[in-house]
């Protein structure tokens, strides 16, 4: 989340809210991977100098694995109306952004221009996305190396 923290407050953003889901109702617990990124987010932004804000991170339970239509109205209501928005959406996985990407471009919010999007895992679909969704790759052959 360094990377992601460090990129969008180049752009400028003060603004950032993070988007996550640490429930995993499959297991009954925090996702422990979602619980380090959530952590890494905030460290970063202390790092800048730019505050944490308890409303701008959001922690969504999905009812369904990939059903994200109650995120992206949640996200509309809570993050997007008034004054206050921020202006970067960071996204704990590429799936729940580049859903919520496509579901502002049905809306007509311009991304990037009125909002920055980024993503983490690094997944095929980022990379052909349009536009291509800011994320970080994951090794995920390094890490079948040392299991």
């Amino acid at each position: 989340m360094e990377l992601v923290v460090a990129h969008l407050a180049g752009l400028g953003h003060r603004r950032i809210a993070m988007v996550t889901q640490l429930s995993d109702p499959r297991a009954e617990r925090h996702n422990p991977h979602f619980v380090e990124r959530m952590d890494a987010f905030c460290q970063a932004l202390r790092r800048r100098g730019i505050p944490v804000e308890a409303r701008l991170l959001v922690d969504f339970e999905l009812q369904e694995p990939r059903d994200t239509r109650g995120l992206n109205e949640l996200i509309l209501k809570r993050l997007l109306r008034g004054a206050r928005a921020p202006t970067a959406l960071c996204f704990t996985n590429d799936h729940l952004a580049l859903q919520f990407t496509a579901f502002a471009r049905r809306l007509g919010l311009p991304i990037p221009g009125r909002l920055s999007v980024t993503g983490f895992d690094g997944t095929v679909a980022s990379a052909h996305a349009s536009p291509p969704l800011t994320t970080v790759a994951q090794d995920y052959e390094g890490f079948a190396r040392v299991a």
